[in-house]
């Protein structure tokens, strides 16, 4: 999921790591080389709910209830696909468009630096847990915190997104034609 994933960027890569885009106040405690421990307060209130950074950027911007009604009006022709799957539709792009590029196709990822770990010290008991496993127990709760308190005048329409994603997710190559039988 795309909120997530950026969430770990942000957290392992901005944070931890580069130690750019530290919002001010914001407690960071290193253990060695890779390895750094972050609030859980602090991480939902300076980071999450303020759309920092990449966090900001994303379907909330642009798949609203307007964006829907857009599609609804208009049937134009499109498909969603899960951007973990870029690199196939770059390379069905290039074999049918520009078939003299499938042989110089780039993939890059700069947030797959695995190497740093990242740890939240728990609000209520003061333990820690591993970004992950915290992200994996909070995704719900995290994704209101992220729509909390954002441009009221937008209405996100998450119901009809998270439509659209179920049956993106349920085909196998994680490419969903929009058609007029699509659900959302």
């Amino acid at each position: 999921d795309r909120l997530m994933s950026a969430i770990r960027f942000v957290s392992r890569i901005r944070i931890c790591r580069n130690r750019t885009n530290v919002p001010q106040g914001m407690e960071v405690e290193y253990n060695g080389e890779s390895s750094c421990i972050l609030q859980e307060k602090q991480l939902m209130d300076m980071v999450i709910k303020t759309r920092n950074n990449e966090i900001g950027d994303g379907e909330l911007d642009v798949m609203t209830c307007d964006f829907y009604r857009a599609i609804e009006d208009n049937f134009p022709n499109m498909v969603f696909v899960n951007y973990k799957q870029a690199d196939m539709l770059q390379e069905v792009l290039a074999k049918y468009h520009c078939p003299e590029l499938t042989e110089i196709l780039v993939h890059t990822n700069v947030a797959i630096d695995e190497t740093w770990k990242v740890s939240l010290k728990l609000e209520k008991d003061g333990s820690e847990m591993a970004l992950d496993d915290w992200l994996d127990a909070k995704r719900d709760i995290i994704e209101f915190a992220a729509t909390w308190n954002v441009d009221t005048q937008k209405n996100y329409c998450r119901s009809k997104t998270r439509n659209m994603q179920d049956d993106l997710f349920s085909c196998q190559d994680e490419l969903l034609l929009v058609t007029r039988d699509t659900s959302f």
